[in-house]
């Protein structure tokens, strides 16, 4: 258990709670017994001179989740503020309600309860940037990527400069949502235009970026402050073949809507024929890369940066 008192968290804020909070940090958890006090900790170390909340939804857990987030919850109970579901919300659809409907932030970040912040001036940073440029809505950093089967970082930071509409489209999001920072404002607009709940997607931060890099600036902020645990199971990774085709189609209709919502169905083309022919790449199959390589995005990659693009086919 973290040595903190609530005290000491709160030192700066200029207040003895968060109900008058400047930031809500968001987590969603279930069964992560394992991991949920790293990431509870992870935010409790936020050093800031302005009041957070911390919104913790336990979606009814089967394993010791909420166990240990009561525990914190009743050292910190000026700053967490948790949710337990009796019943699991995630299979209806409707995990986000409670929690969305109990944000009081002007800023919104997020950390699942498998990953965790490592800069204890995350918070403070983005937002101080972020009340000084109004017309940014969002901003992120890098994040470095723990592989937990293996028990090691890969080599490479998680995230990439500098993200657009097109990037993502074409190349793949590469804004680490548990980097994030989000105007509440604008992350209800996107909840009340865009619903992403109702339309089934298999994941919410591929098109949460789409739609904010067309309505809004997303800002990076060359800073390291997250670590993204891959397990060997999970939303986003899994060792089934059919789990993964799904995934991969999800990622696909997303791309679909956005490209006839906003009239850029030459960046779906350009998105095939990149996955393509990094799959061809990797099986070998090079009737597949013959056959997608005229339309690969070239136009985006300048002459230095077409041979570290190949070599990056191979990892």
């Amino acid at each position: 258990m973290l040595n903190l008192t609530e005290e000491e968290i709160m030192k700066n804020w200029g207040v003895d709670n968060s109900d008058n909070p400047l930031v809500t940090v968001k987590t969603m958890t279930y069964n992560q017994e394992d991991f949920i006090a790293q990431t509870i900790e992870g935010v409790l170390k936020q050093k800031t001179t302005f009041p957070f909340e911390f919104l913790i939804h336990d979606d009814a857990s089967t394993d010791n989740t909420a166990s240990v987030v009561r525990q914190y919850a009743e050292k910190y109970p000026k700053i967490i503020k948790p949710i337990y579901e009796e019943e699991n919300q995630y299979k209806k659809g409707t995990h986000h309600v409670k929690i969305d409907a109990a944000i009081k932030g002007k800023y919104l970040t997020l950390c699942e309860g498998d990953d965790y912040w490592i800069d204890d001036s995350k918070l403070q940073c983005q937002v101080s940037y972020m009340e000084k440029h109004p017309d940014c809505g969002a901003t992120y950093t890098f994040a470095k990527a723990y592989i937990q089967q293996k028990g090691e970082y890969e080599k490479h930071l998680f995230g990439k400069k500098n993200q657009t509409f097109r990037k993502i489209m074409i190349f793949g999001n590469s804004v680490p949502n548990l980097t994030s920072c989000i105007r509440v404002d604008i992350y209800k607009k996107l909840e009340k235009e865009l619903a992403p709940v109702s339309k089934n997607w298999l994941m919410g931060d591929l098109p949460k970026w789409l739609w904010i890099t067309t309505n809004s600036k997303l800002v990076f902020i060359p800073r390291v402050t997250s670590v993204y645990r891959i397990l060997k199971e999970s939303a986003a990774h899994s060792q089934n073949p059919d789990k993964v085709k799904a995934f991969e189609q999800s990622a696909y209709d997303i791309r679909e809507y956005f490209a006839k919502l906003n009239h850029k169905e030459e960046y779906l083309k350009k998105y095939q024929a990149h996955f393509d022919f990094i799959e061809g790449w990797q099986k070998r199959d090079f009737n597949m890369m013959k056959k997608s390589f005229k339309n690969l995005p070239w136009e985006d990659l300048n002459l230095k940066n077409c041979a570290k693009f190949l070599i990056s086919c191979l990892k």
